[in-house]
């Protein structure tokens, strides 16, 4: 009785998780084999193709472009880990095969304006009208992550950066400058620490 029972939840399961990747799948273009898992999410309120998944590439974390811009490219058989944020003002490319583990922040953008009173602004609008208004002043720049990196949990890497093929960041890491390929990066912020492998 309890296998049977086991395998009904697992059925369940099955069926909600195939539900929701085709649920999602409105919001981005992706390629063949990949998977938005239950803990994925794409938030996207304009064109699928600002959100482009690649070939095998599994979701559990949340892809994310503004309203008002922003792009996210994912590689072929990438993997983005529960509680991993891409937010994309600008752009965000990831090659093929890197791997974020869990709780990693990629930002493009500084996300709120230098400015108190455009702040201040941004929030009446999203808590007394119930939607966003287009911020002033943000900072935004491209980010790339190359093939084959790996990137630790709870990393943050900031606008502007690219992370060189073959790079390992470590856990816990704040990546503000760009960083060579093949090259093992840890701390805050993140420095040279060794060299990874092919």
């Amino acid at each position: 009785m309890f296998s049977l029972i086991l395998k009904l939840r697992s059925r369940w399961l099955d069926v909600m998780g195939r539900l929701w990747d085709h649920r999602q799948r409105q919001y981005c273009r992706c390629g063949e084999g990949s998977r938005i898992l239950v803990s994925g999410q794409i938030v996207n309120a304009g064109d699928p193709e600002n959100v482009v998944l690649g070939r095998w590439t599994w979701l559990a974390g949340e892809l994310l472009v503004y309203p008002y811009g922003g792009r996210i490219e994912v590689g072929d058989h990438c993997y983005v880990g529960e509680g991993t944020r891409i937010w994309s003002l600008s752009h965000v490319k990831l090659g093929s095969r890197v791997f974020l583990s869990h709780g990693v922040n990629v930002h493009d953008n500084d996300a709120h304006s230098f400015s108190a009173s455009e702040r201040h602004r941004h929030f009446r609008d999203l808590t007394q009208m119930g939607a966003a208004s287009f911020v002033e002043n943000i900072a935004a720049d491209k980010i790339e992550i190359c093939d084959d990196v790996w990137i630790g949990f709870n990393a943050t890497i900031l606008k502007g950066v690219r992370i060189g093929e073959g790079a390992i960041v470590g856990a816990c890491s704040t990546v503000t400058h760009d960083v060579a390929p093949y090259t093992v990066v840890a701390g805050n912020p993140a420095i040279a620490v060794g060299q990874s492998l092919p």
